[in-house]
């Protein structure tokens, strides 16, 4: 199955090309999903937690929420109330434009689950029917990064309650803890397909994808592994490439006598073409993690899918 589905995955990403803005928007999502979920996990047991709540714990230490932070706000509110209310509004706008964020890779992500599952259908059609189903999706992110973030903050706890994190202890609640969060992705992630591609409202599409994950688990565990694989080697490829585009402008920098001007211009090219490149490579794996997740799923729901370590190994 998986030689097959991954041909058909890469070759949508490579034809698609009117899907790539939608799968660019939507990897601010989460592009590699169990990746980073246990990238984040390894990151904080090594910072001991820090890194998650830092920002939090420097705005509280500050003390901008005790009796003498607030009495200070209102101090400067008398002395200069047109640069507290210009600093009002600037946050104004910038707790406008992240809703507006929000909006637009939430529609972006449920638009291009749609397009990849009616790829007969016209865009504009295809992004009505993704709008349609934003609080929806939204939801799904919600209860999956939310549940990510508390139950990943039992790693913090863990990590900072004075025993080391290589002990047994840890060990084991990092172990249930992270299962838990990556069941709660796949989860998630076949409910916001079934919402999309089948117009399920949330509790059926939960209640769908937490049995089909329950009876296909070793296939779920395969297909997060074969995104896992492709999505490492296509960012292995970018470094690469990068690095490769990157030696002859520096080598024409380096060795030949040009002004300050050219000297940036060249570094600028450079930077322009690998972002370029990391743009497009961005779209590819979004839209073939997608369109594998939604084949998968499609399969698993007409039961004709079966796990490759279960034909390989299984009884006959």
């Amino acid at each position: 199955m998986y030689i097959p589905a991954i041909k058909s995955a890469l070759q949508t990403a490579r034809r698609e090309k009117r899907l790539w803005l939608l799968a660019v928007l939507a990897a601010a999502l989460g592009n590699l999903g169990e990746i980073e979920i246990i990238s984040a996990s390894l990151n904080l047991t090594n910072v001991q937690g820090n890194a998650l709540f830092s920002f939090w714990q420097g705005l509280f230490a500050s003390g901008i929420f005790s009796g003498a932070g607030l009495s200070g706000i209102r101090e400067a509110i008398g002395i200069n109330p047109l640069a507290v209310g210009l600093v009002g509004l600037i946050y104004f706008f910038v707790f406008i434009f992240g809703l507006l964020a929000i909006w637009l890779t939430v529609s972006s992500q449920s638009t291009l689950i749609s397009a990849l599952a009616n790829k007969e259908q016209k865009l504009r059609s295809i992004w009505k029917h993704g709008r349609s189903k934003f609080w929806a999706v939204l939801l799904m992110n919600i209860i999956s990064k939310g549940s990510a973030i508390l139950l990943l903050f039992g790693l913090v706890i863990a990590a900072t309650a004075g025993s080391a994190t290589a002990t047994l202890p840890f060990i084991f609640i990092y172990v249930i803890l992270l299962a838990l969060v990556l069941v709660i992705s796949f989860i998630t992630k076949y409910a916001t397909i079934g919402i999309v591609t089948e117009d399920l409202k949330v509790k059926e599409a939960l209640t769908k994808s937490r049995k089909i994950f329950t009876k296909n688990w070793l296939i779920t565990l395969e297909v997060a592994f074969v995104t896992l694989v492709v999505s490492t080697v296509a960012l292995l490829l970018w470094t690469v490439l990068s690095v490769v585009i990157a030696l002859p402008f520096v080598a024409l920098v380096t060795s030949l006598n040009l002004s300050a001007g050219m000297s940036g211009a060249l570094l600028i090219t450079g930077t322009v073409i690998t972002f370029a490149l990391l743009i497009i490579l961005t779209a590819a794996i979004t839209i073939f993690y997608w369109s594998l997740w939604i084949s998968s799923y499609q399969q698993i729901s007409s039961n004709r899918l079966t796990a490759w370590l279960h034909r390989r190994f299984g009884s006959h």
